[in-house]
C-alpha cells in the first residue's frame, strides 16, 4: 500500500472509531459518563501528576526502543514517512485518546466489571487494547509491549480512581509526545538534507 492509502485508511479508521463510540454513547450515555467525574482535591492533583509523569516515561521508553530496535517496516512507520501520513497520524493520535478511554476504560471495562472480577476486566481490556493496536506495529513488534504497558496503566488508573480523566490526560500526553518527536525528527531530517 502507498503512504497516501495508509494515511486515508488511518483517518477512516479514526472516523469509524468515533462513529462507533458515538453510537455506544447514544445508547448507554449514563453508564459511560459516570466515570467522567474528576478525581477531586489533593488526591486528584496527585493522580493527575502521576498520570502525566507515567505518560512522559512511557513516551521516552517508546521513542528509545523505536530508535534502537525498529526496522521502519511497520504500517505506522511507512505511514509517517510522508508528510500527509504524519499529518493524518497526528490528527488521529491527538483526537482519539478521549474516544479510546471512553470506549475501552469506560464502556468495555465498566461492562466487564459486572461479570468478572476486577483483575479479569483489567486483563481483557489491556489485551484488547494492545491487540487492536498490533496492526500499527506489525514488523516492528518492539512497540507492542509499550502499547500494552500503557493500556494496562490506563486501565489500572481507571480502576483505582473510578475516573476516566487521569487516563484521558495521560493518554493525550503520551500520544502528543510521540507525535512531537515524529515532527521534530521530520523537521531535523529536512533541515539536514
Amino acid at each position: 500500500p502507498t503512504p497516501t492509502w495508509l494515511a486515508l485508511s488511518a483517518v477512516a479508521g479514526g472516523v469509524w472509531t468515533l462513529l462507533a463510540v458515538a453510537l455506544v454513547l447514544r445508547l448507554q450515555i449514563g453508564s459511560v459518563l459516570r466515570p467522567l467525574t474528576l478525581v477531586g482535591g489533593r488526591k486528584g492533583a496527585g493522580v493527575i501528576s502521576m498520570a502525566i509523569l507515567t505518560a512522559v516515561a512511557g513516551a521516552i521508553v517508546a521513542v528509545v526502543l523505536q530508535h534502537f530496535f525498529a526496522s521502519g517496516q511497520s504500517p505506522m512507520a511507512k505511514l509517517v514517512s510522508t508528510t500527509e501520513g504524519l499529518l493524518a497520524v497526528s490528527l488521529v493520535a491527538l483526537l482519539l485518546p478521549v474516544v479510546e478511554e471512553v470506549y475501552y476504560r469506560g464502556r468495555i471495562f465498566g461492562a466487564l466489571r459486572a461479570y468478572v472480577p476486577a483483575w479479569g476486566a483489567i486483563v481483557v481490556v489491556t489485551v484488547w487494547f494492545a491487540g487492536v493496536h498490533a496492526w500499527q506495529v506489525a514488523g516492528d513488534w518492539i512497540a507492542l509491549p509499550v502499547i500494552g504497558a500503557m493500556g494496562l496503566l490506563w486501565t489500572l488508573i481507571r480502576h483505582y480512581t473510578g475516573s476516566l480523566w487521569p487516563g484521558i490526560i495521560s493518554h493525550t500526553v503520551y500520544n502528543g509526545l510521540i507525535v512531537a518527536v515524529a515532527w521534530i525528527s521530520r523537521l531535523s531530517a529536512n533541515a539536514g538534507g
